[in-house]
């Protein structure tokens, strides 16, 4: 439509420098963030930053077709100019993610530290992030991963009639943001495994979550994700005889 090319320009344009931004992070970085040197305030905020750059870039292929057809609807419901309601949407759902991130950081921080203060919880990593995993692939294979991914494949409004306001299109935007940050639960979960900076990592599951919400059945491409999940779970996990033989000579040491 061609009331839409621009804001279709738009976000084309803030794809490919959000995605050129994330890829030169990966490149430079190592696979754990840098978390010391600037304190903490100031090391979140810039994890933060990364993350809602990172975020952008891969949530916002499968973001721009929900947000036009809100823009439709706006128009459906005789609303002169979509553009403001289209922004303050993206917005909420963005600051969503933001919030997501700062989980994402305190989690990071406070594993990091146990396993700096007690060295002996560093031959467990390897388990743990295969139980992450785990928990990960159950997510995607629950009925209630499936419930999540129908609404929002149903759009920001699911349904409902919308007003154009502007506080109205910030709630809608963070409400739809809140059912995909429960969406990609597994994805997420898989991500902080892999490597938040992890370029393969973040384009792959980029991939994955779009191809969630274009797929013809939405269901079995979660299931199919899950497997795989578990699957990568499965190669994590060391035995747990060669766990044990690790643990006992770390304190022996």
């Amino acid at each position: 439509m061609a009331a839409d090319r621009g804001f279709i320009v738009g976000s084309a344009l803030l794809f490919t420098a959000c995605a050129a931004a994330t890829v030169r992070w990966c490149w430079s970085t190592s696979q754990r963030m840098p978390m010391g040197g600037g304190g903490f305030l100031v090391e979140a905020a810039a994890f933060v930053c990364v993350w809602a750059v990172m975020m952008v870039a891969m949530m916002l292929p499968s973001f721009v077709p929900a947000l036009l057809g809100y823009r439709r609807l706006l128009r459906e419901a005789h609303v002169r100019r979509v553009g403001t309601p289209t922004v303050l949407a993206g917005v909420g759902y963005l600051l969503v993610w933001v919030r997501a991130g700062v989980v994402a950081y305190l989690l990071s921080v406070g594993l990091m530290t146990a396993e700096m203060r007690w060295p002996v919880l560093r031959p467990l990593t390897p388990w743990a992030g295969g139980v992450v995993l785990l928990a990960g692939g159950a997510v995607q294979l629950m009925a209630w991963k499936t419930r999540q991914l129908e609404r929002c494949r149903m759009g920001l409004l699911c349904g409902r009639a919308p007003s154009g306001t502007g506080w109205s299109a910030y709630r809608d935007g963070v409400r739809y943001g809140v059912h995909c940050c429960l969406c990609c639960t597994g994805f997420m979960l898989a991500l902080m495994v892999f490597g938040m900076m992890d370029l393969a990592a973040v384009g792959g599951i980029a991939a994955l979550i779009t191809l969630e919400r274009v797929a013809r059945r939405p269901d079995r491409a979660a299931r199919a994700v899950g497997i795989v999940i578990l699957a990568a779970a499965a190669l994590r996990i060391p035995p747990v005889g060669e766990l044990h033989q690790e643990a006992v000579l770390r304190l022996w040491r």
